[in-house]
């Protein structure tokens, strides 16, 4: 009884010694530095946009964004730069949420009026293999033009491509 109890707590040792050593492994591992993307919630209601964002630090990166829409006479075009906070030193994978701020332009029959936004969200991405990244998301967006401000939920689904 004592010999397989013993042989029970090496094979035990050996186990998680080789778990261990996997886990160490996958740590070292070089994750992408910089992701881009796109909306495409926001391609499916004429909305062109991009996303770039670039790694900081192991839980903390910055975004640029920027999207072009035009319909009916009316065009828009907005710029965003924002700050992403990863709860796990994971980035640019993970649940994160982040703060942005950008500016809007609207021009309507040849009228031209500049705004700005806040905006407030959180959202996950994972990778499917080494590149390719999903990202659902949810957030709050304050947009004021002309000293008029709204309010607007807004979700969306995302994919690019990290490098």
């Amino acid at each position: 009884m004592k010999r397989r109890f013993c042989l029970f707590l090496i094979g035990l040792f050996l186990l998680g010694a080789l778990i261990g050593n996997q886990v160490a492994v996958a740590e070292e591992i070089e994750r992408p530095k910089s992701v881009l993307s796109t909306d495409v919630y926001a391609l499916t209601m004429g909305m062109i946009n991009a996303k770039y964002e670039k790694v900081l630090k192991p839980d903390l990166s910055y975004t640029l964004g920027a999207g072009i829409a035009s319909t009916f006479g009316a065009s828009a075009f907005l710029g965003t730069i924002g700050i992403r906070k990863y709860l796990k030193p994971t980035a640019p994978e993970g649940f994160w949420f982040e703060g942005s701020g950008g500016i809007v332009t609207v021009s309507v029959l040849g009228i031209s009026v500049i705004g700005y936004t806040v905006a407030g969200g959180l959202g996950y991405k994972w990778f499917l293999g080494e590149k390719f990244v999903m990202e659902p998301y949810a957030g709050y967006t304050v947009v004021s033009i002309v000293g008029s401000s709204t309010g607007v939920f807004d979700w969306g689904f995302s994919v690019g491509f990290a490098f």
